[in-house]
C-alpha cells in the first residue's frame, strides 16, 4: 500500500485528537508497521485496519470508518471465513457504522447475522457476543422495535 494511502487512514486522528494524541501515534504506528511488514493481507494488518476504523467511528468519521470497516470486513471474511469470531466482531462493528449514518435496516441485518454467529461459536456470555447484543438491541429501538428472537419459548 503507498504512504499516501497509509496518511490517508491516520490523518482523521491526528487531524481530531492532535499529532501526539495516543490513540493518533496508535493508529498511525499499527498501521506503519503492519503494512511494512506483513502486507495487506496479514490478521495484524486487518486489526489494525478494524481498530483504525473504530476510532474514526468513535470521532464521527462516518464515512471513513465505514470504509475502513468494510475493508477489514472483506479481508477476514477472505482470510478467516465468513463464521470466525474476528469476522462476525467485525461485522457487528460495521452494524454500529451502519446505524449510527441512519442506515438501519442493512445495519441490523449485519447485527442480527453476527449476533447468531458469535453466539453458535462462543456462546450467550461471551464479551463479544455480549457487545454483538447490544449493537442488536440499540438498533432495534431505532427502529421502534426488539431484535428478533428464535426459538423463544411462552409460558
Amino acid at each position: 500500500m503507498a504512504a499516501g494511502a497509509l496518511a490517508g487512514r491516520w490523518r482523521p486522528c491526528r487531524a481530531r485528537l492532535g499529532e501526539n494524541h495516543p490513540d493518533t501515534l496508535r493508529a498511525a504506528t499499527e498501521l506503519v508497521w503492519a503494512y511494512r511488514d506483513l502486507g495487506d493481507h496479514h490478521p495484524d494488518t486487518l486489526t489494525a485496519t478494524n481498530n483504525l476504523a473504530t476510532t474514526l467511528r468513535d470521532l464521527g468519521d462516518y464515512v471513513r470508518a465505514r470504509q475502513l470497516k468494510e475493508e477489514a470486513l472483506a479481508g477476514r471474511r477472505r482470510l478467516l471465513g465468513e463464521q470466525h469470531p474476528d469476522t462476525l466482531h467485525t461485522m457487528a462493528g460495521l452494524a454500529a457504522i451502519l446505524a449510527s449514518s441512519n442506515q438501519l435496516l442493512p445495519a441490523r441485518r449485519l447485527a442480527e447475522q453476527a449476533h447468531r454467529g458469535l453466539s453458535s461459536q462462543l456462546g450467550r456470555e461471551h464479551p463479544l457476543t455480549r457487545e454483538a447484543h447490544r449493537v442488536l438491541k440499540e438498533i432495534a429501538a431505532r427502529m421502534g422495535g426488539r431484535p428478533a428472537r428464535r426459538n423463544r419459548r411462552r409460558t
